[in-house]
């Protein structure tokens, strides 16, 4: 009898325990939300996944947080544009958001043909944020490296622009820090922590890609500028936004 009692204490107790787990796991947060008192200025990024059924005023303005800022995708590799960039910045311009815009960087091919795809893709565009790098992968550092100075030197010889790297915190280690492309602004993509832990300041930090946003159907990265409401005034001002 006493055995038979432990048993059934014994399921009981897995019971429960299998059921707190379950719980936990589906009442998980799917991303950690960044502190207010260190960071209140919030944007976007957006490509060709999000469709051309977004609510811009309902995005832009009717959410909780207000989006300061938004980087755009332009293009990706040496051929592919994407076929939502100028419809999203007409957007942004008739209701006067500052934008940048963005470059998937396939870190194996010629990095003056990716450029000139980038370059491309954005002249008949004003855009004012910084001209974006996301590396994200890579197979040969050296390949990778090479073909990313050649990307901003092309940049740099038609276009007086600020030029910013988004990247994660692997590639960042493994990758951009201790070159030259280290002296560039960073985009970080850091998600489920409090914040960043870097050798180096970033300017914008990526805490999500799993953002759930009114005005918007699809998924969307979350951003936020590292700095001050007053410090993004003067930042954007310098970058020509009004």
């Amino acid at each position: 009898m006493k055995k038979e009692k432990n048993k059934i204490l014994f399921l009981l107790l897995a019971t429960l325990i299998i059921m707190l787990i379950i719980y936990f796991i589906i009442n998980k947060p799917e991303y950690y939300f960044p502190k207010r008192e260190n960071y209140n200025v919030y944007g976007i990024d957006l490509s060709y996944y999000q469709g051309d059924q977004i609510e811009w005023d309902t995005l832009l303005y009717g959410n909780d947080l207000p989006i300061e800022f938004v980087f755009l995708k332009a293009s990706e590799g040496i051929t592919l544009q994407d076929k939502m960039f100028e419809e999203y910045s007409k957007e942004l311009i008739k209701r006067n958001v500052c934008f940048g815009a963005y470059h998937y960087f396939v870190a194996d091919i010629s990095g003056s043909e990716q450029a000139k795809n980038f370059l491309n893709s954005i002249s008949n565009v004003k855009v004012k944020l910084p001209y974006v790098i996301d590396i994200e992968e890579y197979t040969d550092r050296d390949v990778a490296i090479k073909n990313l100075n050649t990307f901003i030197q092309t940049i740099n010889n038609e276009k007086d622009h600020e030029i910013m790297i988004y990247t994660n915190v692997s590639t960042y280690y493994d990758l951009i820090i201790g070159n030259d492309l280290d002296h560039l602004p960073l985009w970080i993509a850091s998600y489920r922590i409090d914040e960043p832990q870097l050798p180096k300041d970033f300017l914008f930090w990526q805490y999500t890609d799993r953002g759930r946003l009114k005005g918007i159907n699809t998924k969307i990265d979350l951003n936020v500028f590292n700095g001050s409401y007053n410090s993004w005034i003067k930042y954007k001002k310098a970058c020509g936004c009004q």
